[in-house]
């Protein structure tokens, strides 16, 4: 049987499908670079994730440049989402986890967590309507820079 060509064989299929996995592989393990903007009473300055660090101000926290590890990646695009624990939060850094969550093109959602049993409760009925100063959270609305 000849092969005219039209069809991909199944070597060229196999390693375009590897290649395709290899990019997608790779866009998941991307380093993270946002540099995000919050307004605001409690929000306001900046989050910056670099590559191996984290930076935010705001305007009653003060976390310096620390690095982070990823507990949590899904760089879905418009739709990502990250959770970073700090490794050595700075004297006046009052959270430990951060979870990013991407709302919009140029919007995201930054929260931050004293305790990571904060993080575990986020979607439990009875913590989110319990006393809110017991919650050790900053949600604050973001866009980029």
């Amino acid at each position: 049987m000849a092969h005219d060509g039209a069809m991909p064989t199944l070597p060229r299929l196999t390693a375009l499908l590897l290649c395709c996995a290899l990019s997608l592989s790779l866009a998941a393990d991307a380093p993270l670079n946002l540099r995000l903007q919050g307004g605001g009473r409690a929000c306001s300055g900046g989050l910056f994730v670099r590559d191996r660090t984290l930076e935010w101000h705001s305007s009653f926290s003060t976390c310096r440049s620390t690095p982070y590890r990823v507990l949590a990646r899904t760089p879905v695009e418009s739709k990502a989402h990250y959770v970073l624990a700090l490794q050595r939060p700075s004297a006046h850094c009052f959270y430990r986890l951060i979870e990013l969550e991407q709302v919009g093109e140029f919007q995201w959602n930054a929260t931050g967590y004293q305790h990571y049993a904060d993080y575990e409760h986020r979607d439990d009925p009875a913590w989110l309507q319990g006393d809110p100063d017991g919650r050790n959270t900053l949600s604050c609305p973001m866009h980029t820079r």
